[in-house]
Order: structure tokens, then C-alpha cells, then sequence
């Protein structure tokens, strides 16, 4: 395993408010020294490598927002994935260290061979989507404290399902701004997207902003507020 990746992974994981209860119990560093060697040898059978990664992000992206009436993660994945992946995780939540983003590829591959190891009988990817959401539950509602994975493997499902839902309700394809205009205009979509689906009626647009100011013009200073403070 590639102890000084989840190291730092855990550290820039740690220092976002949001994921303050992620690396619970005995963290990262002490779960390390719990897995017997001889798991420790069997969690390096297998080389790890960005592809098998990326399906297992996938398929946890697959899990947290299935497509059902409306459109879900995998009505826009590979793209989806990818940019979740390396965008969300490696660049936000990991601040682009790359030693930490080689850590969490490294946790998403144990997340795939771990199963075999604790008596799944195959491999998470390799199940069905009903054993692969048992799989997750059981990590999550920390199943596996005893086995000395709960911590690794905790801080490779939160930062994926986070991530994962970020990115989809943040209108993901149609999330991008339009370099240097001066108002947001989407394009309209036969797709159902995020804000489609919480109701959310995009960027203001020109005559959206010209009603709020005639709206608020000369609005009354409310006394003892401190307009100058910039988080109000």
C-alpha cells in the first residue's frame, strides 16, 4: 500500500471543516500498522493503476445517483467521472498534491480487492450492484473497525460519494462559465441536469439583476449592522 500517499491524503482531506469526521477512530497512520502482513501482501497482488480507479469511482458515482425516472451519474459518464476525479478530488479536495492523489487511486483500488480478502468471494467491481452497495454501507456505518481498513478505506468512500455529488448538482455538463461574458446564459438542454432536478433557475440574467436594483435602490440601512463587514 502506498503508505506516505494515504498519509497525505489524510492530511489535505483533514484540513477541509467538511470532512472533519471522515478519518475517525484511530486514523490513517495507526490503521497502516493493524493489517497483518499478510494482507498487507495481499493488498500488493495487484499493481494499482488509474484505470481500475476510475471504474471504481465510477461505480460508486454509479451507487450514490442511479438513474432512475431522471437522468443520474451514468447518463453522463465517462465525462463525469473523469472530471469528478480529477477536478473535485485531485485539485479541490487534495489541493493537487500529487502524492495525496496517488494515495486516494491507491485506497479506490483497495476498495476493489479488499472484498476478496474479507470473504466477498470476488471483487468489487465484480459484484452486483446489490453486494456493491452493501459493500459501501458496511464501510461507512464502520463494519470493518476490527479489520484495521475502516479508516483507509472511510476516507476513499466519503471523498468519493462528496465529490460525486458535488459534481453532479453542480449542473455538471452545463457547469462551465462562458469566459468574459458579463451574464451567464444556458444553453437549453433536452437533458435534465441538477439544478434541473432541485429546481434552480441558473445564472441571473440581465433583467433578473436590473429588477433586484430597482428592487434594493435606496434601501434603508438597518442601524447597527456593519455593512462593511464582507461576510454579510
Amino acid at each position: 500500500m502506498n503508505r506516505s500517499g494515504i498519509l497525505e491524503m489524510e492530511r489535505e482531506l483533514s484540513r477541509r471543516s467538511f470532512f472533519g469526521l471522515i478519518a475517525r477512530g484511530l486514523g490513517a497512520s495507526a490503521a497502516l500498522d493493524r493489517i497483518s502482513p499478510r494482507m498487507q501482501a495481499a493488498l500488493r497482488t495487484r499493481r494499482p493503476d488509474t484505470v481500475r480507479a476510475l471504474k471504481v469511482y465510477s461505480t460508486i458515482g454509479n451507487l450514490v445517483i442511479p438513474v432512475d425516472d431522471d437522468p443520474g451519474w451514468a447518463t453522463f459518464d465517462p465525462g463525469i467521472s473523469e472530471y469528478g476525479l480529477n477536478v473535485y478530488v485531485k485539485q479541490i479536495f487534495l489541493a493537487n498534491n500529487q502524492i495525496a492523489f496517488d494515495g486516494f487511486l491507491d485506497t479506490l483500488n483497495n476498495v476493489d480487492d479488499v472484498p476478496a480478502i474479507l470473504g466477498y468471494d470476488t471483487r468489487f467491481l465484480l459484484m452486483n450492484p446489490a453486494a456493491q452497495n452493501k459493500y459501501l454501507t458496511d464501510i461507512v456505518t464502520g463494519n470493518y473497525e476490527n479489520d484495521g481498513y475502516q479508516d483507509i478505506l472511510n476516507l476513499a468512500i466519503n471523498a468519493s460519494v462528496v465529490s460525486a455529488k458535488t459534481t453532479y448538482f453542480s449542473n455538471y455538463p452545463r457547469h462551465l462559465a462562458t469566459p468574459g461574458a458579463e451574464f451567464q446564459v444556458l444553453a437549453p438542454s433536452k437533458v435534465r441536469t441538477g439544478w434541473d432536478l432541485m429546481g434552480l433557475k441558473g445564472p441571473v440574467g440581465p433583467a433578473e439583476e436590473k429588477a433586484l436594483r430597482d428592487k434594493y435602490f435606496n434601501a434603508e440601512e438597518v442601524p447597527g449592522i456593519d455593512t462593511r463587514n464582507p461576510w454579510i
